[in-house]
């Protein structure tokens, strides 16, 4: 009732208090309300569990299989959650890398052991704010982050990363809005215009899949 176990103790639990053709005599649906709402209870306390699915299988001779099978699939409904929650806060905190520290951005993003590697995440950022954060690296930052961009989407392109065609081309449309400051003749425009004709080059490469 307050939600004190583990996600992956429940399905267990629901089995022991109904074994032996329900010796304790539950009403069956009000003690799943009541499992259901002890879970939820203890959401707080929660992580999530990567393997979660492993220990919530329920056996093909488990007494009252439906009904623990609903409760085990309940547990992974809340771990989905919880997973949801943790790469929405991941996401918040790779952009403020973005925006903090470009190097260790481009470091952690370029790793190869990292699932960032060819995961479609710049879609995951609102364009504006990455454009607003993108005028306000130096020049230096600017050329490192176009060649970057370079290396990204090279030719023969993870097929993972080809949602990011989008986000490319706003990108390129944001940086080549013509505004006054745009206009102008000076190292940050110059900037600027490598790293649009670097994303050009990156969307053809995408044209060409």
């Amino acid at each position: 009732d307050e939600g004190r176990y583990q996600l992956r103790q429940y399905s267990t639990i629901i089995h022991f208090a109904t074994r032996f053709d329900n010796l304790l005599n539950y009403d069956l649906l009000k003690l799943k309300e009541r499992f259901k709402k002890g879970i939820r209870r203890g959401i707080p306390k929660y992580s999530y569990e990567h393997t979660l699915g492993f220990y919530m299988s329920v056996d093909n001779n488990t007494e009252f299989r439906e009904d623990v099978l609903e409760i085990s699939k309940f547990c992974l409904e809340i771990n989905k959650s919880l997973q949801e929650e943790v790469e929405k806060n991941e996401i918040g905190d790779l952009f403020e890398l973005f925006k903090s520290d470009l190097s260790s951005f481009i470091k952690k993003t370029t790793d190869r052991e990292s699932n960032l590697f060819h995961t479609p995440f710049w879609l995951e950022f609102e364009i504006i704010k990455i454009n607003r954060a993108i005028r306000r690296l130096k020049n230096s930052q600017i050329w490192e982050l176009a060649n970057y961009f370079t290396n990204r989407y090279r030719k023969n392109i993870y097929k993972d990363l080809l949602p990011e065609k989008k986000f490319i081309q706003e990108l390129i449309e944001l940086i080549n809005k013509p505004t006054k400051e745009r206009k102008k003749k000076n190292l940050q425009n110059a900037s600027f215009d490598y790293l649009s004709k670097s994303l050009k080059e990156s969307e053809e490469n995408f044209n060409e899949l």
